[in-house]
């Protein structure tokens, strides 16, 4: 358990004016984050795994099966987001969903998830996820992600990350999903961070630019 966190809930429906509300600050220093399109770069060992198998094919539990067939650890959280509630996800104790991959898929003017009547004046970040679950229990259903995956801000509020979420497609055997979580920023921003996790899952980093 993550300790002296401040728990805010968006409410589902509303989701749009408090992610909003709570956008990045343009003073935080993201040198050090991991790139949306990053999939990592430790390397959990010289292990194979085949990479046309599900996640994670094969690979120890905090580890993916890379495209050239090589075990590789999820990258270490290393943004400020998670400066204040902390990092609490151990490969050794933790029994959570794995997050492994982020890619960033718009940033941009956009009617359809922005305020419609003023959508020209905001930003839409959308940051497609992948995870996989050893307990083959991911969520099928946005309602389904609800006080199980949550979204830190970049001054380190943790969020229910449920209101945030579409394109949700988790396997039938409920081992893998792939889904977006969605944003609305003031327009003119350029770069976006943000800090997602499971309960008793990893803390992972991503970072949108245009």
């Amino acid at each position: 358990m993550r300790r002296n966190i401040l728990l805010s809930t968006l409410v589902l429906g509303f989701p749009l004016m408090s992610a909003v509300a709570c956008g990045p600050d343009a003073t935080v220093d993201t040198s050090q984050m991991v790139s949306a399109e990053d999939i990592g770069t430790d390397t959990a060992s010289l292990q194979s795994c085949n990479a046309t198998s599900a996640q994670p094919a094969g690979c120890s539990y905090g580890d993916f099966c890379t495209v050239s067939g090589s075990c590789q650890a999820v990258p270490a959280p290393a943004c400020t987001n998670f400066e204040l509630p902390g990092a609490s996800w151990n490969p050794n104790s933790s029994t959570g969903p794995i997050i492994y991959q982020a890619a960033q898929i718009r940033f941009g003017p956009d009617s359809l998830w922005c305020p419609s009547s003023e959508y020209s004046k905001w930003e839409r970040i959308t940051i497609r996820l992948r995870a996989y679950s050893m307990s083959r229990d991911l969520p099928k259903t946005v309602g389904e992600f609800h006080n199980r995956f949550y979204y830190v801000t970049a001054d380190g509020r943790v969020l229910q990350g449920s209101g945030l979420i579409n394109n949700i497609m988790t396997s039938a055997d409920g081992q893998t999903t792939t889904f977006d979580t969605n944003f609305c920023m003031p327009l003119g921003t350029t770069r976006f961070s943000a800090g997602f996790f499971f309960t008793d899952g990893n803390e992972y980093c991503a970072l949108a630019t245009k």
